[in-house]
């Protein structure tokens, strides 16, 4: 596990019908008009349309498409220990992928979400990650790295957060840890998470909270995944939060 203060393991054109009632006084008209001008007796009115007429032809006039609820509008982006989420300002899920699943999902969520598109760029190797591809955002990227998946329960591309918000889009965990945040925020929110670790310079603080075990190993541990979360030196905020972070090997 790297112990740098910036490192962390892990139109429609619309033809209406005009009515019969219109057409037929429309020709009464024309006709009495003609019979004036050889001084025949004096035009006919111009029928009205009847009130049914218009119902009817207002009821098969084109709605529309319905405005978009404002209430549905994803409102923040939510890191788990399984999942990335974004959800409404009522907390309800608008949108949902798992780590196990192809980052082209993740990748279609956050587009949808921001209403920007990603830097695309390939990644270097990081501890507990191979080279691959990333995919940036304002705040957040997910990475994709070229190993192959040999267990239906590993992570297919994780997602790191170095800002507090993407765009308008506030960056959380199901926590409420955020980037910026204090250490005393973070033990407020997940006790007991953060662990000091002496690096050069100063004393920085790593932690995960929302443990999940993924598999039992040869010897019959724990494999497990979680939020990553690094406290930086002073000033101490929250630098970074990786998930899903895998709290085995090396």
């Amino acid at each position: 596990m790297t112990t740098g203060d910036n490192g962390v393991a892990i139109m429609i054109c619309v033809k209406r019908a005009v009515p019969a009632a219109i057409l037929c006084g429309v020709l009464a008209v024309t006709l009495a008009a003609c019979a004036g001008a050889d001084g025949a007796s004096p035009p006919a009115a111009v029928p009205s349309v009847s009130s049914s007429t218009v119902a009817t032809d207002a009821a098969t006039a084109p709605t529309g498409t319905p405005a978009a609820d404002p209430a549905s509008a994803p409102t923040s982006i939510v890191l788990h220990s399984d999942r990335l989420e974004v959800v409404d300002a009522a907390g309800v899920q608008r949108g949902s992928v798992d780590y196990t699943e192809p980052i082209a999902n993740a990748v279609a969520i956050l587009v949808a979400a921001t209403g920007t598109q990603p830097v695309v760029a390939p990644s270097a190797h990081v501890v507990e990650s191979d080279p691959g591809t990333s995919y940036s955002w304002d705040g957040i990227t997910l990475t994709d790295p070229v190993t192959a998946v040999e267990s239906d329960w590993q992570f297919d591309w994780y997602a790191r957060v170095d800002g507090p918000s993407s765009g308008a889009l506030p960056i959380t965990t199901a926590a409420g840890v955020q980037v910026g945040q204090t250490k005393g925020d973070v033990d407020a929110r997940a006790p007991g998470a953060l662990t000091p670790v002496e690096v050069t310079g100063g004393t920085v603080y790593d932690g995960t909270f929302e443990e999940r075990t993924v598999a039992t190993g040869a010897s019959g541990e724990a494999m497990t995944y979680s939020v990553r979360v690094r406290v930086g030196k002073a000033p101490a905020v929250v630098t970074t939060l990786i998930a899903p972070a895998q709290n085995w090997g090396g």
